[in-house]
């Protein structure tokens, strides 16, 4: 992504197509609308999280107006909301009559969408055909669809030390962080402890990467 917003991004594609104004301008908003980005077209690509990225590389390839999409695992860095809206997205271009040739591991996400499945195993196709037909066969249902209700739990107690209540490694207070007039986060404070496990959660855009940016020191806080 090389432009400064996210409308120019797309508008890059469509121009490279010859189309007149009248035509762009249409184009430009039904893309933005089909894809969830109207709200983000002044933002800079930069500053947007991995998933919505994901959606404005998405917009630019529709804006190409190619009849045919090769998607590379649309969804490797969304969360559950994104990824429902990226399978709306899809479901919406196989009803304008694109061909999707998709590579995910999501299968249960796009399971409505699938005509055809084909399954790799060591770089051979072990199956091919409906996932109606492909999925009778156990072994290929097992690769489609893992089983992990056998794994598990993590130990309680083994193998991890316990908390000492005063020793921080990581200790934020009250930091925040803006790209321009868009905060990212606001007044965040965090203690983490010697030795502990910890999960930073939240949707895209929430500002888990903003974060962990500034605790690698890529960014500072803007205050």
């Amino acid at each position: 992504m090389i432009f400064t917003t996210v409308e120019e991004e797309i508008l890059s594609a469509l121009e490279r197509r010859g189309l007149d104004a009248e035509d762009i301008e249409g184009r430009l908003a039904s893309i933005m609308a089909t894809t969830f980005l109207t709200e983000l077209k002044n933002r800079s690509p930069h500053h947007l999280s991995g998933g919505q990225k994901q959606r404005v590389a998405l917009a630019a390839t529709l804006a190409l107006g190619n009849d045919v999409l090769i998607l590379d695992e649309p969804t490797s860095e969304l969360d559950e909301h994104a990824t429902r809206r990226i399978v709306e997205i899809l479901q919406a271009l196989k009803n304008q009559g694109k061909t999707l040739l998709l590579v995910e591991h999501k299968y249960a996400h796009f399971k409505d969408l699938i005509d055809t499945l084909v399954v790799l195993e060591s770089g051979i196709a072990v199956a091919n055909g409906s996932p109606e037909d492909v999925l009778r066969d156990e072994r290929i249902k097992k690769i489609v669809i893992p089983d992990f209700s056998g794994v598990r739990g993590i130990p309680q107690k083994t193998g991890i030390p316990e908390k000492k209540e005063k020793e921080h490694v990581v200790q934020v207070q009250h930091l925040s962080y803006a790209y321009g007039d868009v905060p990212a986060l606001n007044d965040i404070s965090l203690d983490i402890h010697a030795g502990e496990f910890v999960a930073l959660v939240g949707e895209n855009g929430s500002g888990k990467t903003t974060l962990v940016k500034i605790l690698t020191a890529e960014e500072r806080p803007t205050t």
